[in-house]
């Protein structure tokens, strides 16, 4: 079985946790000392804490008494092993900051928490796993799967999308140094630019890529967890 999920971090701490293990009174508990807690739940086979050292969004795959695949497993770097984690009832996989506080607002698209994922219950032996994906990989993949027309235009619209944040900081920067028509000419060009990099998302090509980049975070995603089962699997 594989599961996958994508979740994120503002606390630079990653978890894949069970809420049926924990304590009802979690969330007050890690108020005062979360990662010294979140360490001593992970050794303790309650949840598995993922390293990561930036506050961003991150993919995760779960493989359950299967294999990692042959063309995933030379790209990931071992991170430690749980030799006795158990799974009761639904997993979650985000930031730490969201232990003790699941309700419906972690689900949101800003707060980056996935889950239910539905592992089995069980005693497992998990083996922790970070992979670093060469950049030519993901080049050649979105060439591949996208197409090199799309390709092409989402590096153009990154580009224009550059071009215009750089317009937003020498406008704030100049507004007082700049006569008034000075300015504007740099804050009309500015605008366009931004402008037209959201219309650009609502193209066919934008889709494309988006679709393309899905596929490429399930496919090669930056956390793998093998979970082997204590018992033989009947």
């Amino acid at each position: 079985m594989k599961l996958v999920a994508n979740g994120g971090t503002t606390s630079e701490m990653l978890v894949l946790f069970w809420p049926e293990q924990l304590p009802a009174d979690v969330g007050q508990l890690l108020a005062s000392n979360r990662e010294e807690l979140i360490a001593w739940y992970h050794s303790e086979g309650k949840l598995i804490w993922l390293p990561c050292s930036f506050d961003s969004t991150y993919s995760l795959a779960v493989f359950v008494n299967v294999d990692v695949p042959e063309n995933l497993l030379p790209l990931c770097h071992d991170k430690g092993t749980s030799p006795c984690l158990t799974a009761q009832g639904p997993a979650y996989f985000g930031g730490g900051e969201y232990v003790g506080k699941l309700d419906e607002k972690c689900f949101n698209k800003r707060q980056h928490l996935s889950g239910p994922l539905n592992i089995p219950a069980g005693t497992y032996t998990a083996q922790i796993f970070r992979t670093q994906l060469p950049f030519a990989l993901r080049y050649r993949w979105m060439r591949e799967h996208a197409g090199t027309a799309a390709f092409r235009f989402s590096f153009l619209q990154a580009v224009i999308m550059l071009l215009g944040l750089i317009g937003v900081i020498v406008c704030l920067f100049t507004f007082l140094a700049l006569s008034r028509q000075t300015w504007l000419y740099i804050l009309i060009p500015t605008l366009i630019s931004i402008a037209v990099a959201i219309g650009m998302t609502r193209t066919s090509w934008h889709q494309r890529i988006k679709n393309a980049r899905k596929i490429f975070r399930e496919k090669y995603p930056d956390y793998v967890v093998k979970l082997t089962s204590h018992e033989v699997p009947s």
